[in-house]
């Protein structure tokens, strides 16, 4: 019996003493900065080379390591008009090292329309922030000699470009031949984002298209469009075109249907965002965001953003975002029924 108890005793002390070395031996937690400096983050573009979003996603991925002293890559996943990218950030493995960027209205139009292959849903996203907010403008084709909206309205068989038909091109392009009455109107969608409605304005494959400020300048600059917008989205006159005016100015009265459709479309202004897929641990969260508004306000950023986006607002933060979406998201069902009608009408056409 002694002997029994000696040998547990033996064993209970070697296995006291495997034990202990294991414990010295285990490998220190990884800090987060360490994380990010030791591997490769990749930011997802929904779109094809050349856009407002590849261009964003460069320039972001230019200064990440900067920030985080770590590699950033852009991976253009396309497909479904944007939609297989936004999924494809949406399923991610939550490690922190898949990011995306998109425009918010498009994000939005996907889930609040219920669009075929939206997979992902806004309020679940990480949001980091948003940046180059900027008006949406309609610029025509540079083939076409009209010069105002009120000589447009005697124009009939107008058509406009959409990649999707209820993305921002074609809910703006539908809303623009609806509340200015352009007679028998009709949207071509399945452009691959701006740069292919862009050159299709060009070609006069189409004689309008609705796109943000930048874009249109670009679209200018290239002579596919006359030498400057019809008309701004918004309620204040842009400070780069201030003689073009607002559709507010155009449209000072209307009808109560219409004038929810417009307050829908103020609310869905133009602004890229960067997003990580649902379920980061917290600690990654805050490093993400505090890594977002280092890059954002860095001035060689802000310059080479300036040079797409002329019109540089203010960075949006995480809870301005997040509060932008629950505005739309929560919209009441009519709103969103009347959108969906208009914009098939003119799809359909």
């Amino acid at each position: 019996m002694r002997r029994i108890s000696i040998l547990i005793v033996a064993v209970i002390l070697a296995l006291t003493v495997v034990l202990g070395a294991c414990a010295q031996s285990k490998p220190a937690p990884v800090s987060v900065a360490d994380f990010y400096k030791n591997n490769t983050a990749t930011i997802v573009v929904s779109y094809e080379p050349g856009g407002g979003n590849d261009y964003g996603a460069r320039t972001f991925a230019s200064f990440w390591s900067d920030v985080t002293g770590g590699s950033m890559i852009v991976k253009n996943i396309t497909g479904g008009g944007g939609t297989q990218g936004k999924n494809t950030v949406f399923k991610a493995k939550p490690d922190g090292l898949t990011l995306g960027i998109d425009d918010l209205p498009v994000m939005l139009f996907g889930q609040v329309f219920k669009e075929p292959g939206v997979e992902y849903t806004m309020d679940k996203y990480t949001w980091l922030g948003g940046f180059a907010s900027s008006t949406n403008a309609l610029a025509l084709s540079s083939k076409l000699p009209y010069k105002s909206m009120k000589e447009l309205q005697g124009v009939e068989g107008l058509k406009f470009g959409a990649d999707t038909p209820t993305a921002t091109q074609g809910l703006m392009g539908s809303l623009t031949a609806e509340l200015f009455k352009l007679k028998n109107a009709r949207m071509v969608a399945g452009y691959g984002g701006t740069s292919k409605s862009g050159l299709a304005l060009g070609r006069g494959e189409i004689d309008y298209l609705t796109a943000e400020m930048s874009a249109v300048q670009d679209l200018i600059n290239k002579k596919f469009a006359r030498e400057q917008p019809l008309m701004v989205f918004s309620q204040e006159r842009s400070p780069l075109y201030p003689d073009v005016p607002t559709i507010a100015e155009l449209l000072p009265k209307v009808s109560p249907q219409d004038q929810q459709l417009l307050d829908f479309m103020f609310a869905t202004s133009a602004v890229k965002v960067i997003f990580a897929p649902p379920g980061l641990p917290a600690d990654k969260v805050t490093y993400l965001r505090d890594a977002f508004s280092k890059i954002v306000a860095m001035d060689g950023f802000v310059k080479t953003a300036k040079l797409r986006w002329s019109d540089w607002p203010k960075p949006l933060t995480s809870d301005n975002v997040i509060a932008r979406v629950g505005k739309v998201t929560g919209l009441p069902p009519e709103v969103v029924t009347n959108m969906l009608k208009l914009v098939d009408g003119y799809a359909q056409k």
